[in-house]
């Protein structure tokens, strides 16, 4: 194992670059971009750090907090129940019934651990 050296911004980037969900079968990115107002001194190390994620985690940046006054974000509750495994959210939650706590990978994962 390699011993990778990173600020806190960079580990923090990072770890939300590779945060993915699965939604219709394909696995997508968690986090489409972020939102950013720079000129605060406690935001110095963490510009860089995007900077450098600017592929996988697009920066849509403001000036000041006036601009961003029409930026809204919107979320909708997804459809389903939580699998008490993996806490993720789907339809198929419930309709096992050797598992019904358990969504079909993580009763898959289980049957096979014995």
């Amino acid at each position: 194992m390699t011993t990778i050296r990173l600020t806190m911004a960079q580990a923090l980037i990072r770890y939300l670059a590779a945060q993915t969900s699965e939604v219709d079968g394909h696995e997508v990115p968690l986090f489409a971009g972020v939102f950013a107002i720079f000129g605060h001194g406690n935001v110095a190390g963490l510009g860089e750090a995007l900077y450098d994620a600017r592929e996988r985690l697009p920066t849509f940046r403001a000036h000041n907090e006036q601009a961003m006054a029409l930026a809204a974000v919107a979320f909708a509750k997804a459809p389903g129940s939580k699998c008490v495994r993996c806490w993720r959210i789907l339809p198929e939650v419930g309709t096992l019934p050797s598992y019904p706590d358990l969504c079909r990978r993580c009763a898959d994962a289980v049957a096979r651990q014995g």
